[in-house]
């Protein structure tokens, strides 16, 4: 429902949130039939005033893979990717970086490493996910499919945690997590 509040003396209106939602998306749809960057432009500037993040980002990847403007490109690659990498959405994260490498825009400075090299504190997010699923027993294609990846993807995630853990085998890392408090996020 749009609903529109009144302000000031003039009787001027400003928009809902609600609004600006699908003022962003009626925008964006119009941007994906013209195919212009200014409709673009126009898609985010409207999400920035909605309290919808991710369609914000997904705008931003749009202008980026349309405009001609390389810099401009890459200041809204970074933007969408730091936004995706805040809330987490997965999936988006591999559509700006397919962007990012066509454009053939490197990552920015990613600042100090936050987390240890070695140990169960170095492991990511997807690798404590994955040693989650070794310990309930689960195969690799089973693991791939839980988290909607590849069984390579998996065995990848898997080697990093051998390295980290100085452990050799899945029943060793099985072992090992069982032991562990699940503290993880």
């Amino acid at each position: 429902m749009c609903v529109l509040v009144p302000t000031g003396p003039l009787g001027a209106r400003r928009q809902s949130p609600t609004h600006r939602c699908w003022r962003g998306a009626a925008l964006l749809c119009r941007a994906h039939v013209t195919g212009g960057v200014d409709a673009y432009r126009a898609a985010v500037d409207a999400y920035r005033a909605s309290p919808r993040p991710v369609e914000m980002a997904q705008a931003l990847v749009a202008a980026a893979r349309r405009t001609e403007e390389s810099d401009q490109a890459a200041q809204w690659i970074q933007e969408a990717v730091e936004i995706i990498e805040y809330v987490g959405a997965r999936r988006d994260i591999a559509d700006a970086q397919a962007v990012r490498r066509a454009r053939g825009i490197r990552p920015g400075s990613r600042g100090s490493r936050r987390r240890p090299a070695t140990g169960w504190d170095s492991l990511t997010g997807s690798e404590r996910r994955v040693v989650e699923l070794v310990a309930q027993g689960l195969t690799n294609p089973e693991i791939g499919r839980r988290l909607f990846t590849s069984r390579r993807t998996v065995e990848t995630h898997l080697a990093h945690v051998f390295g980290k853990l100085g452990v050799r085998s899945r029943v060793q890392l099985a072992a090992e997590a069982a032991r562990r408090p699940p503290t993880w996020d």
